[in-house]
C-alpha cells in the first residue's frame, strides 16, 4: 500500500555528528527536536500504522521562498508565483537521510528493511504557500 503525506515542517538537512568536549559524539540540538515533530505529525496521518517489507521512499522538499530571486531562476519563472526548483544547498542526500531518519526513530519504518531511493527534489514555495515536506513510502514488494 502506498501513503503519500504532507508534513508542515520547513524541511531540515541530516547535519554532521558533533564531538562533545569528553569526546562523545553526538546531533545538534534542533535536529533531534525535528524529527520528534516530523515523526509525530507522521503517525497522527498514517493513524499509527507502521511499515513492514521492502520500501520505496521519495521526498519532495519545499522551502521558505526567499524575498529576492535566487540567482539561476529567471524572472518570468520567478514572477508567475509558482513554486521554483531550488538548486543550492542543502544536499539531496541530506534531505533524504533526514526524512529515513525521522521515520526510524518513529518506528513508521525498521532499520532492517530496504529502502530504495525514489527520488528527492527541493523547491522553493509558492507565494503563499507553506514549507513543507511531501513525502510517498511505496511498498515494493519481495526481493
Amino acid at each position: 500500500m502506498d501513503e503519500v503525506l504532507i508534513i508542515p515542517l520547513v524541511p531540515m538537512a541530516w547535519p554532521r555528528p558533533r564531538r562533545s568536549a569528553h569526546g562523545g559524539v553526538f546531533m545538534p540540538q534542533e535536529y533531534t527536536d525535528w524529527k520528534r515533530r516530523f515523526g509525530s505529525i507522521v503517525l497522527v496521518g498514517l493513524g499509527l500504522r507502521r511499515f513492514s517489507g521492502p520500501i520505496r521512499l521519495s521526498v519532495d522538499a519545499y522551502f521558505p521562498r526567499p524575498d529576492r530571486r535566487p540567482a539561476g531562476v529567471g524572472k518570468s519563472i520567478w514572477d508567475t508565483g509558482l513554486p521554483v526548483k531550488r538548486w543550492a544547498r542543502p544536499d539531496a542526500d541530506n534531505i533524504f537521510k533526514s526524512v529515513a531518519d525521522a521515520l526510524q526513530d518513529a518506528r513508521i519504518i525498521e532499520n532492517d528493511y530496504y529502502v530504495e531511493i525514489g527520488f528527492v527534489r527541493r523547491f522553493y514555495c509558492g507565494l503563499e504557500e507553506i514549507p513543507r515536506i511531501e513525502f510517498c513510502i511505496e511498498s515494493i514488494g519481495a526481493l
